[in-house]
C-alpha cells in the first residue's frame, strides 16, 4: 500500500466512521465469505491475529476487514449523525454475508445500533462483559471470548454455517 493509498483509508475511517483494512482483507473485489470488523484497540489487536490465523487455517475463504473508529456508524441513518447512509453500510457489510464484530465495549449497546438497521440477526458481537473482580488482561480477553484464539474459533464456525 502507498502513502496515498493508507492516507486515503485513513482519510475514509475517521470521516465515515469505518473502513477496510485492505492489508487484512482478501484481495480482489469478490464479495467475502465472511466480514471480520474491530472496534478500538484491544480489538483490532486480537482480531488482526484472528485474520492471519484464518487465512492459516482456511486460505480458500474470502475475508473482508473493516475497522469501525465510530460505533454509532453502525446506527441507523437520520438516528445517528455519523451513521453510515445504507449504501455505504451495505458496500462494507454486504447482504447474507456473516459479520463477526470484535469491541472493547458492551456488545448489546452494538446490538441495538445493529437492531436499527436490522441487522443484530447476522452480526455476532464479543464485547467487554464484567469478570466481576480484577483480572490479568490475557485471563480478561479470555472471559470475554475476545482473544485470537476465541475469535479464530468463532469465524471458523461462522464460516460453516449455512449463509442466510
Amino acid at each position: 500500500m502507498t502513502g496515498l493509498d493508507h492516507r486515503a483509508r485513513v482519510h475514509e475511517e475517521l470521516a465515515g466512521g469505518a473502513a477496510i483494512w485492505p492489508h487484512l482483507s482478501t484481495p480482489g473485489p469478490e464479495i467475502p465469505d465472511i466480514v471480520l470488523v474491530s472496534a478500538g484497540d484491544v480489538a483490532a489487536r486480537e482480531l488482526s491475529d484472528t485474520a492471519g490465523r484464518l487465512a492459516a487455517a482456511r486460505p480458500d475463504a474470502r475475508v473482508r476487514y473493516v475497522h469501525v473508529n465510530d460505533l454509532t456508524a453502525l446506527g441507523r441513518p437520520g438516528t445517528w449523525p455519523a451513521a453510515l447512509s445504507d449504501s455505504a453500510f451495505a458496500r462494507l457489510f454486504p447482504t447474507g454475508i456473516p459479520v463477526l464484530l470484535a469491541t472493547v465495549t458492551h456488545a448489546p449497546a452494538v446490538r441495538a445500533l445493529l437492531a436499527g438497521r436490522g441487522e443484530a440477526a447476522r452480526v455476532r458481537v464479543v464485547g467487554y462483559r464484567d469478570p466481576g473482580r480484577p483480572l490479568p488482561s490475557a485471563v480478561l480477553l479470555e472471559h470475554c471470548g475476545m482473544s485470537a484464539a476465541a475469535l479464530t474459533e468463532q469465524a471458523l464456525s461462522m464460516l460453516k454455517e449455512p449463509r442466510r
